[in-house]
Formats: structure tokens, sequence, C-alpha cells
């Protein structure tokens, strides 16, 4: 059975197109594994680069430009202290669209094997002439 939405959700859904476009560019953010990875440690508390760097044992440089992009799109703040950078979740009900994806994913019927076949080439799509 389907869950209808909170009266919340529903009253602050995007209705324009500039806000759907806003909502997309949250969710082109997130369509980085290793995006979702910082999200999911933030979701334990704020965490400083160099943990972030350990955990997804990726060079500094990019972790801390995935941070720029989620930072860019508003899921993440940073805070300086001395010389290192935390991070934390701006709003930590961004996790239930985690929740959400899991029953999603639960719910959805495994995928249909693909089947490769030859695609027809141009040459064979014309009519045959007599």
């Amino acid at each position: 059975m389907i869950k209808p939405m909170s009266d919340a959700c529903e009253l602050s859904r995007p209705k324009a197109a500039a806000a759907f476009r806003a909502v997309a560019e949250v969710f082109k953010a997130l369509s980085n594994p290793n995006r979702l990875v910082i999200v999911d440690a933030l979701a334990g508390g704020e965490r400083c680069v160099a943990d972030l760097t350990a955990l997804l044992d990726l060079d500094m440089s990019t972790v801390s430009n995935h941070l720029s992009v989620l930072r860019q799109v508003g899921i993440v703040s940073d805070d300086r202290r001395g010389t290192q950078v935390f991070y934390r979740l701006r709003k930590p009900c961004l996790l239930n669209i985690f929740c959400c994806l899991e029953e999603f994913q639960a719910a959805a019927p495994s995928p249909a094997p693909t089947r490769s076949t030859p695609r027809a080439s141009s040459r064979d799509s014309r009519k045959p002439t007599l």
C-alpha cells in the first residue's frame, strides 16, 4: 500500500520550473556513489576532510571536489577550525530520501534480463526496390 505524503511535504513540493531545476541539481549532486558515502558518513555527525578522505580511500583533492559539489547545492555546510574544515549535513531530513529509496528498491521488481539484439542498419530498414 502506498503511504500518502504528509501535508508538510505536499505544501513544500516545487511548483515552478526553476524550483524543479533546483531539485534536479540536488539529485544530480547525489548521483555519484562517493557523494552518497559522504552523506551517509555525515549522517553520524560532522566529519573533517581527512576523515572522509580515509573513509573513501581517495586523495584529498577528489574528496574536496565532491564536498564542493554537495556544498554548492546546499546539502552540506562547512566550518573551518584552524587548518581543518569540518562538514555536516545542512538538513538531516535529506536522509529520509535514503529510507524511501531502500523501500523503493525492496518493492521494485527485479530488472528483466537484457537481450542484446543486433541493430538493423539503415540499409536493412529500407524498403526493397522492385
